[in-house]
C-alpha cells in the first residue's frame, strides 16, 4: 500500500471500534489512532511496516491494545517492540491463555524464532519447509522442525517439543506464517532480518557479518546486529567494516553508509572504533540520494553536526539532506535546515522543505524556515494537523489546500497575500476566520455537509470564484451579496438554500451552476448581463424560466422543466 491508503487503512480500522464504543473509550481509541498516524508519518521505518495490508491492521490492533511504547529511539528499539507484542505481549493483552502458549515463554519464542531466521538467512531462503515430507525424513532440505529441535536441544528449561513450539509460532505468534505448499515465511521480510541479527549478535559471530557486508541483502541484517551485540561487538564490526571499506573500493561508499547506519544502531564504541568512524563517516557525506539520507540518519545529532559544516553540491543533495535532518528531528536537525533555507537553490527544494513541516515544531519551523522560501504559485498542502498553528506565519503565501479536517478557519490568522484556498471535504463547520484574508480571489469550500454558516466571506470583497457544491446544511446564502467581483458560482446541491434574490446583486457573474438546488424560477437571472454559463438540473421542475432571451451571450443553459 501507499502512504495515504495505510493512512486510511488505520482510519477506517478504528472506525470499526469507535462506532460501538463508549464515549470514554472512544477517546481512548482516537488517541492511540492519532499517535500511530503519527509516527506511521514521522518514523520511516513504521512507514514501511505499515504499508503491508496485515502488519497495518496488527499495528493498529497493538497501539488501540497499548501494546507499542510511543516513539521508539531506534530502529532495533522499534523491531524489539513490535516482534515482542506480536510474539508475546499480543496473548497477554487479549488474555489469551492456551496450554500450550503457558509452557512456551515469550524469550523461549524469541530464542526459536532467531534460529530459524539465522538458517533461512545463511542459506538465502525467503520460504523453508515446515515440516519433514515424511516423518523420519533426514534427507532433503531443512525444515524448519528440524532447527526448532536444534534450538530446543540447547535450552534445558525448555518443556515444549519442536511440534508443539513450532505450531504456536506457526498459528499464534502473527511473525511466522504458513503460506501454503508446506512452507513458512516471515510475514514480513525485515522481521527475519531483524531476528537473524539478533542471533549473530547473540553467538558474537561477527565473522560472519562481515563476509556479507558488501551485499544489500545483507544489510538490515548487519545493522540489526549492530544494535544488540554489545560494546565490544558492535566496535569490532565498525573497525571490520572500516577495514573493508580500504579493501573493497568500488563499493567502499556503500560500505561506509553500512558503517554509519551500525554506529547509528550501536551504543558507545571503544576509542579505536570511535576514531575510525569519526575519521570516514565524513567521506559520504551530504548524502546523493534519500535512500542514502536514510541510512546515515541513523546517526541522530552526530549526523547533524557533520552536515551543518559540509558542502552541498547540488540540488538532490540538498534534498537527501534535508530528508536526513526531518528523520532526525531534532532542534539542532531543525538549525542545519534554517541554514539550508536561505540557500540560494531553497526555492527549487520547496516541496521538500514544506515535508518536513510536521517533523518540528510547526509555528517555529514556519517562521523560521519556511517564511524564507517563496512559494510563488506553488499550493502549500497542510496535511497534518500539527502544521496548523503555524499557518497564519507563512505571510507570503498564495495558495493553500487544507487536506485534513477542521472546524473553521481561524487557524489562518492574517495571511494579506493569500489568493487560493482549497477546503474541500475539511469538515468546516463556519467559515469563521476568512476574514483574515481580504485578497482572496478563489474559495473553494465544496463538499462540507455540515458547513452552516459562511456569513464572514462578505469580508473578502475581492472573491472571483466560490465553490459551494455539496454544502446541504447551508440555507442562508445572504453574505454573498456583497460579493461584487464574483465570476463563478457553484451552489449545487446546496439543498436548504431556498432563497435566490442575492443572484441579481452578483452583476459580474459569468458562470453558475443550480444543479440539485430547490428552485423553480430563473427569471431573475435576466439581469445578470455578463452571464456566460449556466448550468440549472435543479432538483424540483423549474416552472418559470423569466425573459432569458436578453441572456444571448449564455452558451449552456441545463434545466430541469
Amino acid at each position: 500500500m501507499e502512504p495515504p491508503e495505510a493512512r486510511s487503512c488505520v482510519i477506517n480500522w478504528y472506525k470499526s471500534l469507535l462506532d460501538d464504543a463508549d464515549p470514554e473509550v472512544a477517546h481512548e481509541y482516537e488517541v492511540s489512532r492519532d499517535r500511530l498516524l503519527h509516527d506511521m508519518s514521522t518514523r520511516q521505518t513504521l512507514a514501511e511496516l505499515s504499508q503491508t495490508p496485515l502488519l497495518c491492521a496488527m499495528l493498529s490492533a497493538l497501539y488501540s491494545a497499548g501494546c507499542l511504547d510511543s516513539a521508539p529511539e531506534t530502529r532495533t528499539d522499534l523491531y524489539q517492540q513490535v516482534v515482542g507484542a506480536l510474539v508475546f505481549r499480543r496473548d497477554q493483552a487479549r488474555l489469551a491463555w492456551h496450554k500450550d502458549s503457558s509452557m512456551f515463554v515469550g524469550r523461549e519464542r524469541i530464542q526459536v524464532l532467531q534460529a530459524i531466521a539465522r538458517t533461512m538467512t545463511d542459506k538465502s531462503l525467503s520460504v523453508i519447509p515446515i515440516w519433514r515430507v515424511r516423518p523420519g525424513q533426514i534427507a532433503g532440505p531443512v525444515a524448519a522442525v528440524d532447527v526448532v529441535e536444534s534450538r530446543l536441544q540447547t535450552m534445558p528449561t525448555a518443556s515444549v517439543t519442536a511440534h508443539e513450539a513450532l505450531s504456536h509460532l506457526v498459528n499464534r505468534s502473527c511473525v511466522f506464517r504458513d503460506v501454503g505448499a508446506g512452507e513458512g515465511q516471515f510475514v514480513h521480510r525485515t522481521f527475519q532480518e531483524f531476528l537473524a541479527g539478533q542471533e549473530y549478535a547473540y553467538i558474537e559471530d561477527i565473522d560472519t557479518l562481515l563476509d556479507h557486508a558488501h551485499l544489500p541483502s545483507w544489510r538490515n541484517t548487519v545493522v540489526f546486529a549492530a544494535g544488540t551485540c554489545g560494546r565490544a561487538g558492535a566496535s569490532r564490526l565498525v573497525k571490520g567494516l572500516a577495514a573493508l571499506a580500504a579493501k573493497r573500493r568500488p563499493e567502499r561508499r556503500e560500505i561506509l553508509i553500512l558503517m554509519a547506519e551500525c554506529i547509528g544502531s550501536a551504543g558507545p564504541l571503544d576509542d579505536d572504533a570511535a576514531t575510525a568512524a569519526r575519521a570516514l563517516v565524513p567521506e559520504v557525506l551530504p548524502p546523493r540520494n534519500h535512500a542514502e539520507g536514510e541510512s546515515i540518519a541513523s546517526l541522530g545529532d552526530e549526523l547533524v553536526s557533520w552536515l551543518g559544516t559540509c558542502d552541498i553540491p547540488d540540488i538532490e543533495a540538498l534534498r537527501a539532506s534535508l530528508h536526513a535532518c526531518g528523520i532526525v528531528g531534532s532542534a539542532r536537525a531543525m538549525a542545519v535546515v534554517h541554514r539550508f533555507s536561505q540557500r540560494p537553490e531553497a526555492n527549487e527544494a520547496a516541496e521538500d522543505f514544506l515535508r518536513l513541516w510536521q517533523r518540528f515544531d510547526p509555528v517555529t519551523y514556519a517562521t523560521s524556515v519556511l517564511a524564507n522560501l517563496d512559494f510563488g504559485n506553488r499550493k502549500i498542502v497542510i496535511g497534518s494537523p500539527r502544521a496548523l498553528p503555524g499557518v497564519a506565519s507563512l505571510q507570503g503565501a498564495r495558495r493553500f489546500r487544507v487536506d485534513i479536517p477542521t472546524v473553521d478557519l481561524r487557524f489562518l490568522g492574517t495571511l494579506p497575500d493569500l489568493e487560493e484556498l482549497d477546503c474541500r471535504a475539511a469538515n468546516l463547520v463556519t467559515a469563521d476566520g476568512i476574514d483574515g484574508v481580504p485578497r482572496l480571489e478563489r474559495l473553494d469550500l465544496s463538499m462540507n455537509p455540515h458547513l452552516h454558516d459562511i456569513s464572514l466571506v462578505k469580508a473578502v470583497e475581492g472573491l472571483q470564484e466560490l465553490n459551494l457544491t455539496g454544502c446541504s446544511a447551508l440555507g442562508d446564502l445572504s453574505a454573498l451579496v456583497g460579493l461584487r467581483r464574483l465570476r463563478a458560482l457553484s451552489v449545487s446541491g446546496c439543498s436548504a438554500v431556498v432563497d435566490f434574490s442575492f443572484l441579481p446583486r452578483l452583476s459580474q457573474l459569468r458562470t453558475l451552476w443550480l444543479n440539485d438546488c430547490t428552485i423553480t424560477s430563473l427569471s431573475a437571472l435576466r439581469q445578470l448581463e455578463d452571464l456566460r454559463s449556466l448550468f440549472a438540473d435543479a432538483a424540483e421542475p423549474i416552472r418559470e424560466l423569466g425573459d432569458l432571451t436578453s441572456l444571448s451571450r449564455v452558451r449552456t443553459v441545463v434545466r430541469s422543466c
